[in-house]
């Protein structure tokens, strides 16, 4: 995430330069908008031959964008011919555009090519991080879709069980492989059931942050200067548009754009761009107090719930936070939006997604089982400071770690050996 006071004092500067030589000066013409107009048809496609014809392979990954664009827009016009050309070309130097796959492979199945079509779809189904191309997959290779999150029913009390309940929108392709996992690992019962956890809204928005602080400065400043006031008047702002996002937004690209320097007006656009995909922020703290509170009608002395969301989280003043857990309790949050291929920009792994979400479970139940922290660094419950610190761990317990759960649980688990995953 890039910081936010970076793009502030950019328009900040601009701000007092506009402020101070406001007298009489007028831009010429309104600011670009934030998004350039669409090519035509013909523009892209000569765009894209001439991209394909380099043969320049690193050109032609960093625009591969500009492929896929031409793919859709030709299927949408109903020239399958040409964007089956052009989608074989696409996925020659982006073979991990898991949909695009799915794309190929229908294309093939109608072209009576369905051993390839089996391939493709096969590939997508092992290795897809998300439910819509699992089930598009397994479509294509006649298999039924993934069924729903049973509804949480009552618990058994006659032994210890662990309960994983999905919080908001998850995918079953993850936490049913999840399941599967810790039940072979813990030897105790492990459902999957839902129970309708209410999600509260995001606490961090850095998009709502950033405008929200330069919403305050264009105030104070209006304040001083009356000049400010009939620049936006003149330029169809009100106080009222100020109010929302999106007149804050537009005073700040007209303020740029009269400052007649182009280059802060793109570094404005693009910086406010990185900030919503930067992405919103739960409390974890909120999300563990919803879980306690959907699971309570079910709670027995010897269950366990572990609340999964495919969220970003924080806790405090932390930058993010992969789970959490009340010690010597039974409730805790494990959230894998981090995990994602999506979230990184990396190629799709669900067997990797599915090991990095195990590693940041064992650690959220040995706290629950009071197992104390671990200080193996190599070892699945060791604390991260990062991505690449969760990943150099392996999914195995150290033995103390082990030997904590196996008291707490009175069972004995199996060997460090994980056991082979194979596609839902």
């Amino acid at each position: 995430m890039i910081k936010t006071c970076q793009v502030y004092f950019i328009v900040l500067t601009i701000l007092v330069q506009i402020t101070c030589g406001l007298s009489g000066q007028r831009p010429s013409a309104a600011p670009p908008p934030e998004q350039p107009p669409a090519k035509s048809m013909l523009q892209l496609k000569m765009q894209v031959d001439n991209l394909l014809a380099s043969g320049d392979p690193v050109m032609i990954r960093r625009s591969i964008e500009d492929v896929l664009a031409l793919v859709d827009r030709l299927v949408k016009s109903g020239q399958q011919d040409e964007a089956f050309k052009y989608l074989s070309a696409a996925l020659t130097y982006d073979s991990w555009a898991l949909d695009y796959q799915l794309l190929f492979a229908e294309m093939l199945l109608t072209r009576g090519q369905s051993d390839l079509a089996r391939q493709r779809a096969e590939l997508v189904l092992l290795y897809a991080e998300k439910d819509k191309q699992v089930n598009r997959a397994r479509k294509l290779l006649r298999q039924d879709p993934l069924p729903p999150f049973p509804k949480i029913t009552s618990i058994p009390d006659d032994r210890i069980t662990l309960v994983l309940v999905p919080v908001g929108e998850v995918d079953v392709c993850v936490l049913s492989e999840l399941q599967r996992t810790l039940q072979a690992r813990l030897t105790i019962p492990v459902l999957l059931q839902d129970a309708r956890v209410l999600v509260p809204p995001p606490k961090r928005d850095p998009v709502t942050r950033y405008l929200s602080q330069l919403r305050e400065h264009l105030q104070e400043e209006m304040k001083k200067d009356e000049r400010l006031i009939t620049f936006f008047q003149e330029n169809g702002i009100s106080r009222d548009d100020l109010e929302q996002d999106a007149g804050v937004v537009k005073a700040c690209r007209q303020i740029a754009f009269a400052s007649g320097d182009t280059e802060v007006l793109t570094k404005f656009d693009t910086s406010l761009e990185q900030l919503r995909q930067a992405g919103r922020q739960w409390d974890i703290g909120a999300l563990l107090d919803s879980l306690e509170l959907a699971v309570g009608p079910f709670e027995q002395p010897d269950t366990y719930f572990l609340g999964v969301a495919n969220l970003d989280a924080f806790a405090g003043q932390s930058n993010f936070i992969f789970g959490t857990a009340r010690t010597n309790g039974h409730h805790a949050v494990v959230t894998y939006r981090r995990f994602t291929a999506e979230f990184n920009d990396d190629s799709p792994n669900r067997k990797r997604l599915v090991d990095r979400l195990l590693k940041q479970s064992f650690s959220s139940i040995g706290f629950m089982l009071g197992v104390p922290r671990c200080s193996a660094p190599t070892r699945a419950r060791a604390y991260p400071h990062s991505l690449p610190e969760h990943d150099a761990k392996s999914v195995n317990l150290c033995d103390a770690c082990q030997l904590g759960f196996e008291r707490a649980l009175g069972v004995r688990l199996q060997g460090n050996e994980g056991p082979r995953r194979t596609p839902p």
